[in-house]
């Protein structure tokens, strides 16, 4: 009986062996099959994680991408300054509004003048309320500086002790854009006219007009008069 037992005994003991090793051999052929299936996402899963080590790592020089992003984000230049700075698009129409003025000076004045009294004495027709120079030149402020209308007009005017005098004489040379005119900016308050001028009464020659900005109105500080020849009247 007791050897019956022993025998039971040993035969559960060989069964119960070698179902726990195919047991052991089925988990490790599973444990090896999650173990490549493990290396294999990490081997598909490489070139994504390179992808995004060379995206983060610091480079002197920028991807294409990366640059043409930033050149989307960055304003456009508008900037239309020209070489010589911030520059503003005159009109022309206002230096010759100016010129126009300049042109009708001697109507301006002449109802002040006495046609009827001449003074052979002082060679010149008296005026009724403007008595010195600077008060004739004071009229034309609004469009002329007063050094300029003392150039132009002092050759026009004869200073008494009585009064002033208008000198009758050929008048000053006009401006007739007919016959051709170029303007040219010096700076940013300062510009200058040349005017071809022609006439039977005067002759052939440039008149130069140089205009500067006072107070937000523009005047002619100078009038020169420069022949084809280069040579100034």
């Amino acid at each position: 009986m007791k050897n019956l037992v022993l025998a039971a005994i040993a035969i559960i003991l060989f069964l119960s062996g070698c179902g726990t090793k195919e047991l052991s051999s089925n988990d490790v052929t599973s444990g090896k099959k999650e173990v490549h299936q493990h290396e294999s996402n990490v081997v598909n899963a490489s070139p994504k994680l390179n992808t995004f080590v060379n995206i983060n790592q610091p480079s002197d020089k920028p991807s294409t991408e990366t640059q043409s992003l930033t050149e989307q984000t960055q304003p456009e230049n508008t900037n239309t300054e020209s070489k010589d700075g911030n520059e503003e698009q005159m009109d022309e129409s206002v230096f010759l509004e100016v010129l126009n003025k300049y042109n009708n000076m001697l109507d301006t004045i002449k109802s002040d003048v006495n046609n009827d009294n001449f003074s052979e004495e002082n060679m010149g027709y008296k005026f009724e309320t403007i008595q010195t120079k600077e008060q004739l030149y004071d009229v034309f402020s609004g469009f002329m500086t007063t050094d300029a209308a003392g150039a132009l007009w002092n050759e026009y005017v004869n200073q008494s002790e009585d009064g002033l005098y208008l000198i009758p004489r050929d008048g000053y040379p006009l401006f007739t854009k007919e016959t051709g005119y170029t303007i040219e900016k010096i700076d940013q308050e300062t510009y200058r006219l040349v005017h071809n001028h022609d006439d039977e009464l005067h002759g052939k020659f440039d008149m130069i007009f140089t205009f500067k900005k006072f107070d937000g109105n523009w005047k002619i500080t100078e009038i020169e008069y420069q022949r084809t020849d280069n040579e100034f009247v």
